[in-house]
């Protein structure tokens, strides 16, 4: 049986303890499977998802679409596997032969179930809201258990650092970012889902192929385009879900969105009371490199908050604005640059943040990272339209305004 390691989470005390453990599980009990197993050649079978209980006993059952929550997980095996395929032989399936062979399982077998988060589209009554993934993950130094973290809304190796989008399995940030550049595989393996004439999530067989489903442990392999295409039909679903149309930027992929809030006070002197303001935030990182260079939008929509509109587009007012929101204009030990102005109709200010990067004699310091403060209006009379904060790290300040000028954001019709 082959050992990886595997994070567990101490449920009362909230610590991450990594051990080595065999996949194999030890079981109380066990609920009692239904008849109807597919023990033919057909390319997709039903998939019995396993799942522990709060007193250790392990439970499996068939699933349809509306058994799991958005946001949520479960394991499963390979029913096309050595383990399912014996398991399928068997003339009358049992709880207790289920145990038996759970405990002899590879962890190459197992997937992990994912029904997505709402907005990117996990709210949908059907198999779209789900994606099956190899939960061993693809970094070539260590193979390591990889999960799913559902306040994170992404998958992560806890060995490597290595991180994965929910939506396609890519990876976004790590070491194995570099198959993005190599054409290595750069996402984990994946089974292809449906769902059967009783209502029950099936998957298909898969290729074994990296080009196509990938092979666990070894992932697959995305290639350029196709990345770009998966990454503007997560934005479409995320954008949908929002109301407002969510920007590609040319040689990034959007690696997470989030709707994130805040309370901020003395905006101004006619303000005395903490506003609750919540925006939308979108991180990207850039397809060709190993995550170096990367880019965050925070979108406020001047509808909802009116109080963060940049009066009269004054340089006050927008640094007013990025030092409420945690952009600190000052810095002890190097200085910032700031620069103001307008193109195509969009106002905005850059802030460039200057890093120490030696420690004698004079600071010498290095712009590592720019902050731009965006207001683009949508209507006639300036009332509407957002207030964009748009962080570059490791970016030129001639790419952060061509970024700027080719912001597009608008309200879209969800109906």
């Amino acid at each position: 049986m082959r050992r990886l390691l595997m994070v567990m989470k101490m449920r009362n005390r909230g610590i991450m303890l990594v051990t080595v453990v065999a996949i194999g599980v030890v079981v109380t009990s066990l609920a009692t499977i239904g008849l109807g197993f597919d023990v033919g050649e057909s390319s997709s079978r039903r998939i019995i998802a396993i799942e522990q209980r709060w007193d250790g006993s392990i439970t499996a059952r068939y699933v349809k679409v509306s058994d799991l929550k958005p946001n949520s997980s479960m394991l499963f095996l390979d029913p096309f596997n050595k383990t399912m395929q014996e398991f399928y032989k068997g003339s009358n399936p049992n709880p207790v032969s289920l145990i038996r062979l759970l405990e002899k399982a590879d962890a190459y077998e197992y997937y992990r179930l994912i029904r997505l988060p709402e907005m990117y589209g996990g709210d949908a009554n059907d198999i779209s809201s789900y994606r099956a993934y190899s939960i061993v993950g693809i970094n070539m130094l260590q193979k390591c258990l990889v999960g799913y973290r559902s306040e994170r809304q992404w998958i992560e190796d806890p060995c490597s650092g290595d991180v994965y989008r929910v939506w396609d399995g890519i990876v976004i940030y790590g070491y194995s970012m570099s198959g993005n550049i190599t054409g290595s595989p750069n996402a984990l393996a994946r089974l292809r889902l449906g769902v059967d004439s009783d209502g029950y999530i099936v998957a298909f067989k898969g290729d074994d192929s990296v080009r196509g489903d990938g092979i666990p442990g070894h992932g697959r392999i995305i290639l350029g385009k196709d990345v770009i295409d998966s990454s503007r039909a997560m934005l479409n679903a995320v954008s949908k879900h929002l109301g407002i149309n969510l920007p590609m930027i040319d040689g990034y992929i959007p690696t997470r969105v989030d709707v994130w809030h805040r309370w901020m006070d003395n905006i101004n002197s006619n303000m005395q009371d903490k506003q609750y303001i919540d925006y939308i935030n979108v991180s990207y990182v850039g397809i060709n490199s190993t995550g170096i260079s990367r880019y965050t939008l925070s979108i406020f929509d001047l509808t909802k908050h009116p109080i963060l509109r940049l009066e009269q587009r004054q340089e006050s007012s927008a640094l007013t604005i990025l030092n409420l929101l945690g952009y600190n204009p000052e810095s002890d030990s190097c200085r910032y640059e700031k620069s103001t102005g307008s193109t195509d109709g969009k106002y905005y200010i850059l802030i460039s943040r200057w890093y120490l990067t030696g420690s004698t004699g004079e600071p010498s310091c290095s712009i590592l990272e720019h902050t731009m403060s965006v207001w683009i209006s949508d209507d006639a009379d300036g009332v509407g339209g957002y207030l964009i904060i748009v962080v570059g790290y490791m970016l030129s300040s001639e790419e952060m305004l061509a970024t700027v000028k080719a912001l597009d954001i608008k309200e879209i019709d969800i109906s």
